[in-house]
């Protein structure tokens, strides 16, 4: 859907020396490489989602309780959502180059504390490095770059923002392996072993601990077990033993890996790891690792972030693509204006910011919900074993990336409003059935096509922003409406598992959740119905050209006291919007033009250079 909005570029911040200098660079920018400083930055940030790799290690080198180093990752996303709304208007008054370095700050820093942090081994530091200070870098680049986006690709909407957002998603991918690089190598290096030695012990030791972990969980009268009995038992080939103690799902997944740690224990090139396993040296070693990776990509992610910031620049007032300009001169081409142009603090007074709010908050909690029970819900109902649903597990995040880009794009073709709507109604279905789906192929089908949806829903936020209120402080709401992702976060999981405490059933938590998709369409449906009919009240659209100090008409949908077009009169020059528009402001507010009352929208078009060259007008009669 093309929008004049790309046209008017955040026109609160005329006579903004820093909003004047994006200008006159604008113009000489790609807006593909735009678009690639802004996937930088959301890589750079999305590598957030890897933080499971942290797991396993911080509980070997501190043995820290689960729930606590988990705290870490929870204060991330909380802050996240929470910066995101209060910096918004950040955002917008400084424009996309500082807030990307003003990020890139926050999430280097906060790398950086959180490696203090595991080097002294306080994990109070740890919190406030990662979650504090890095959650709020990570809130400030998530919206920096999208509104700016937006305003350079009025044309495709929805793909500017899934490229972005996309990079987001798939940030883990790349974040996940290299971390685990960065850690491997060091504590290798610390123990004085090869990697590759390190690598196969502590995968062994790992999968030891989870098997004795499952053991005491299934068996109390085990619970005097050890790690030390466990080694006896498989060294004397007595697995059997050890598979006795676990249920049937579980010990087909334990037989291959106790024949594995069997052959880890009993080869001599891994007992230098073997014996220093119990030592302070291993766990200083593992501790080493960490903070050492939170050293090193800290640096790296605010040396990408700083580059990535530096090129990144709000597009010349009035620019649109040559082939999009050529389309709208020749006719082919209609130009759709947004509904509004308003302010946060106006947009959050209106019921549709509510609308996104509840649709965001339901997609996104009922999300949470799928990730959270996928696995268990895979054993249940199509009889995974752990590792089997630990692989389809692993799958969803590539699609909820793929997601990302896919139906941003597609609602450049579809609508936004109808994208959400078909989300609801697939999701509706797929929530309702999926536990009785009994096919191995056709379940995973259902629940990769959900994390699409959760993933889409992030990435078409932004243009249905754009298209309900328009560009001029798109930043500030698109932080407002994404305090739905930091209530969800926290509430999300907590939801599902009171639901399952109080029915046992992860079958009941799924039509309870397709229950409530039934609302979120009825409010998209609502949403919808807003915008049709606040499209049909927006009856007048005009483009001036500035020649010999007068506004022409030179496009229009206005209609004189006589009914003909309006096309070839000029601007009354005691209309206020005339003053403020040599100016090269925007302007705001009530006027009666030919007999007719409006509220009106004036924004001044500029050239590359900066001199005024026409102006824009949006009319919605009253």
């Amino acid at each position: 859907m093309a929008s004049i909005n790309g046209t008017s570029d955040d026109l609160s911040h005329a006579g903004n020396p820093n909003h004047k200098k994006s200008l006159s660079e604008g113009a000489i920018k790609n807006r593909w490489l735009i678009a690639a400083s802004a996937v930088g930055i959301h890589i750079s940030i999305g590598s957030v989602y890897a933080w499971s790799v942290f797991n396993l290690p911080l509980e070997n080198a501190f043995g820290w309780g689960k729930s606590d180093i988990a705290i870490t990752f929870s204060l991330a996303i909380f802050f996240l959502g929470m910066s995101a709304a209060v910096m918004g208007h950040f955002v917008e008054r400084h424009g996309p180059r500082k807030s990307g370095m003003v990020a890139a700050c926050f999430w280097g820093t906060g790398l950086i504390v959180a490696s203090l942090g595991v080097k002294f081994g306080i994990i109070q530091i740890l919190w406030l490095g990662y979650g504090v200070l890095g959650g709020i870098g990570l809130g400030i680049g998530y919206i920096t770059p999208v509104s700016t986006l937006v305003k350079w690709f009025p044309d495709r909407r929805g793909l500017a923002t899934g490229l972005a957002i996309m990079g987001f998603g798939f940030g883990a991918a790349i974040g996940a392996p290299v971390y685990n690089y960065i850690m491997s190598d060091v504590t290798a290096g610390k123990l004085g072993m090869s990697e590759e030695i390190y690598r196969s012990g502590i995968s062994s030791y790992n999968s030891a601990k989870k098997i004795l972990k499952e053991i005491h969980v299934h068996n109390d009268s085990a619970e005097d077990y050890d790690m030390e009995w466990l080694f006896s038992a498989v060294t004397a080939a007595n697995k059997d033993e050890v598979l006795a103690l676990l249920p049937e799902k579980l010990a087909k997944d334990a037989d291959p890996q106790l024949d594995k740690l069997n052959t880890s224990l009993t080869d001599f090139q891994l007992a230098p790891f073997w014996n220093m396993r119990n030592t302070d040296k291993f766990r200083s070693a593992i501790a080493s690792g960490i903070s050492t990776n939170f050293l090193i990509v800290g640096l790296t992610y605010l040396v990408i972030m700083f580059a990535a910031a530096s090129y990144i620049a709000r597009p010349p007032q009035g620019w649109m693509p040559a082939s999009m300009k050529a389309a709208v001169d020749s006719g082919k081409k209609k130009i759709i204006p947004d509904l509004t142009q308003m302010t946060a603090n106006a947009a959050v007074k209106k019921a549709p910011f509510y609308g996104l709010w509840i649709m965001m908050f339901i997609n996104i909690s009922c999300g949470i919900g799928i990730i959270y029970t996928a696995s268990p819900l895979a054993q249940e109902s199509i009889g995974l074993t752990p590792g089997e649903a630990a692989a389809v597990v692993g799958m969803m995040s590539i699609f909820n990336g793929l997601g990302r880009i896919g139906w941003a794009s597609f609602s450049d073709l579809l609508g936004r409003a109808n994208t959400y709507t078909l989300f609801f109604v697939v999701e509706i279905f797929a929530f309702y059935f999926l536990p009785n789906i009994t096919s191995i192929i056709m379940f995973q089908v259902v629940l990769y096509l959900i994390l699409t949806m959760y993933g889409g829903g992030f990435a078409t936020l932004p243009a249905y922003i754009g298209d309900l209120f328009g560009t001029k402080q798109l930043g500030a709401i698109h932080g407002y409406v994404l305090t739905a992702w930091a209530m969800a976060g926290v509430f999300g999981p907590q939801i599902v598992a009171r639901l399952y405490e109080a029915t046992g059933s992860y079958e009941t938590v799924l039509h309870i959740f397709a229950g409530v998709f039934a609302f979120a369409l009825a409010v998209s449906i609502l949403m919808t119905i807003h915008t049709i009919k606040a499209r049909n009240r927006m009856t007048a659209v005009t483009v001036f050209k500035y020649e010999n100090e007068d506004f022409i008409r030179t496009q229009t949908t206005l209609l004189n006291e006589d009914g003909k077009s309006a096309i070839n009169t000029k601007l009354d020059r005691n209309n206020p919007s005339y003053a403020a528009l040599l100016q090269k402001n925007s302007f705001t507010g009530e006027a009666t033009i030919f007999g007719r009352l409006y509220e009106t929208y004036y924004a001044p078009l500029t050239d590359e250079s900066g001199k005024l060259t026409g102006a824009i007008f949006v009319g919605n009669q009253k």
